[in-house]
């Protein structure tokens, strides 16, 4: 089929070639297209979709980012706040013909741009899409004909505006994030702005942990101390400098690259240091190599973002970080490093007793974190474990020498709060007493309705008359069958006589999953079914 002839048909045609045909529903329109894509050879195509591309003004742009025959199609991708260019796993423009040696891509770009078109239109699309696909051949071709490496979209002119979110990586830094060192040395020779955006090119490639990328752009001069400007609380911070990226996505060697650059290992917020970042991310010899350059082990926020108490606050230095995510082979370097493992009253130990870490917990025992300690927002790591229901660690605590009858039963009242029965028979072999104090306990248990709870706890000898007959009140309205039939005896002990064939027969009903009232009592003390 000649060009003239397959140049008239219409453009549902068209795109009916330029595609799988067998995806097709029309059995006569699938037959027709497979008839003429057997015909049509992909010079065919390729100048059909010329003509189809000329329909635009940023025709060049349109075609550097689509599919060609061998070559895939470009597309954005978003990553948080930030928008990137990257060849589609998708296959390549379909052609059944063995002619896709030739340049379609190059040759396309040429002749739209002998045809008039702006090289610059779409703010620069079009080498923008040529460095994301890596194709430096491409990328020296546009900027022989003019192209400013310089351009992006309207949206990233000024990244300091609260509003300027929504936007798309220049060239520079679409060579940067997808790790094209010759493309963006390219760029840097024809006058790519180093410093745009905040610094963006070396940030993405030290997230990403393109090393050459990384060195080249520090080679020629990129600010190794310069993070992203944004707002805070009424004023403008900078976050995600180079060095704090590199750390926390555990890129070692860029990591050393940065410092020997001239990168400060203290840089950032006291809760976004490096070493917070390396050790909250498991990266243990990032964090080895951050000690050795003179990272500071022990300091945290001024204050805590939820919480002013210095305890509290202690939270968020590595030690705890590593701990409470449970990185032990980080929390060891620390130790050995010399970090405070009483820092903030034992903070290390109670988030990670908080947080089920068995191995971390065993460890920091070991290196003398107390057990039995109280910081000023309450709870010691025996209440924190129970609270969590992490019987291993409340085992290797109490072996250690917690008090399970501290803070008067707190652990108990955790375990019960939680439903958590294990760890309830563990605190009581441990001598928590369920007795009358144990009734704080029970409480707990009866107000979240955890049965099996309530019923361990009863037959330990937890106390039911206790708290002025809160604790069976509680049972009565929480309307659960199952509940209730645990306190039977003491709601009958507790009732008039008057009363009595009335409350057995709620109760009654109750059990049985047939009356659903809820109960009150009276100014005269007396129990009675709401009407």
């Amino acid at each position: 089929m000649s060009h003239q002839v397959v140049s008239q048909l219409p453009p549902e045609i068209i795109r009916y070639i330029a595609s799988y045909t067998n995806l097709l529903t029309n059995s006569e329109v699938r037959r027709t297209c497979s008839t003429l894509w057997q015909t049509v050879t992909t010079n065919d195509l390729f100048m059909l979709k010329l003509k189809e591309l000329k329909w635009y003004p940023d025709a060049i742009s349109r075609a550097v980012r689509s599919s060609w025959p061998g070559l895939r199609n470009v597309e954005l991708e978003v990553e948080g706040r930030h928008n990137f260019l990257r060849v589609h796993i998708r296959s390549p423009l379909e052609t059944h013909h063995t002619d896709t040696h030739r340049d379609w891509l190059h040759a396309a770009v040429q002749h739209l741009f002998d045809a008039g078109f702006n090289i610059n239109a779409d703010d620069g699309g079009a080498i923008r899409a040529a460095a994301a696909r890596g194709d430096e051949t491409l990328v020296r071709m546009l900027i022989d004909m003019g192209a400013d490496v310089n351009l992006c979209t309207p949206a990233c002119q000024n990244l300091t505006s609260v509003s300027k979110f929504s936007w798309e990586y220049n060239a520079l830094q679409q060579a940067a994030v997808n790790g094209y060192v010759s493309v963006l040395m390219l760029l840097l020779e024809a006058g790519s702005d180093i410093h745009a955006f905040n610094n963006m090119a070396l940030r993405v490639a030290s997230s990403r942990g393109f090393l050459d990328v990384v060195h080249e752009l520090v080679l020629a001069g990129a600010d190794v101390s310069q993070g992203e400007t944004i707002p805070f609380i009424g004023f403008w911070k900078q976050q995600d400098r180079p060095l704090q990226l590199a750390a926390a996505n555990g890129h070692l060697r860029i990591v050393r690259q940065l410092i020997m650059s001239g990168a400060d290992v203290n840089q950032g917020d006291e809760d976004e240091r490096p070493l917070q970042l390396a050790a909250s991310a498991g990266h243990t010899r990032v964090v080895r190599e951050l000690l050795s350059a003179g990272a500071e082990m022990n300091v945290a926020p001024r204050t805590a973002p939820e919480d002013p108490d210095e305890d509290v606050a202690q939270e968020w230095n590595a030690l705890t970080r590593a701990a409470r995510f449970g990185h032990i082979r980080v929390v060891q370097t620390l130790l050995d490093a010399g970090a405070d493992v009483h820092a903030g009253g034992n903070a290390a130990l109670l988030i990670a007793a908080g947080h089920g870490r068995t191995d971390v917990v065993i460890d920091l025992i070991s290196r003398g974190a107390a057990v039995n300690p109280r910081s000023r927002r309450g709870g010691n790591p025996l209440c924190e474990a129970a609270a969590g229901g992490h019987v291993h660690v409340v085992q290797v605590l109490l072996r250690a020498g917690a008090k399970p009858t501290s803070q008067r039963n707190a652990a108990l009242c955790a375990a019960a709060m939680g439903g958590h029965v294990e760890v309830v028979d563990e605190l009581v072999k441990a001598k928590a007493v369920p007795s009358a104090r144990g009734s704080a306990a029970l409480l707990q248990a009866v107000e979240n309705r955890h049965t099996t709870v309530v019923r361990r706890l009863l037959e330990l000898g937890a106390n039911s008359n206790h708290r002025n007959g809160r604790i069976i009140q509680a049972a009565s309205s929480s309307q659960d069958p199952h509940l209730i039939t645990e306190f039977l005896p003491q709601l009958l002990s507790i009732t008039s006589p008057a009363s009595k064939p009335l409350l057995c027969a709620l109760i009654l009903g109750l059990a049985s999953g047939m009356c659903r009232q809820p109960i009150r009592e009276s100014e005269s003390g007396a129990w009675s079914a709401v009407p």
